[in-house]
């Protein structure tokens, strides 16, 4: 969720009290099912879900992609869990991806 989070523009300093109780930023959204990503339904937002490390982690494997590594050395003097980070988003974006491709081809035999 958090991949898919990270294209999704949320800005909680833009939100309005009654954004706020739509989204459900302080407690779960009046409206059943007002998020769904990745098939899964909340009723919070989703910013209130996803935890801080995983958006450093998404905000490394920004810088990952732009060639730099957040430790110093190569690829294997990285952390276990960084590169279990990078694999999960990889996976993640793939995915993503796909989804979009097929969206895409729907929509032009329309």
């Amino acid at each position: 969720m958090a991949v898919a989070l990270s294209r999704i523009r949320l800005d909680c300093l833009s939100c309005t009290a009654e954004m706020k109780l739509e989204y459900g930023c302080e407690e779960e959204s009046p409206i059943p099912d007002k998020w769904t990503i990745d098939g899964y339904t909340f009723r919070r937002c989703p910013k209130k879900i996803v935890t801080r490390q995983s958006i450093q982690y998404i905000q490394a494997y920004k810088f990952f992609t732009l060639g730099f590594l957040p430790s110093p050395g190569a690829w294997l003097e990285q952390s276990l869990k960084f590169i279990s980070a990078v694999e999960i988003i990889e996976t993640e974006l793939l995915k993503i991806e796909r989804e979009n491709a097929e969206e895409l081809k729907k929509l032009k035999r329309q």
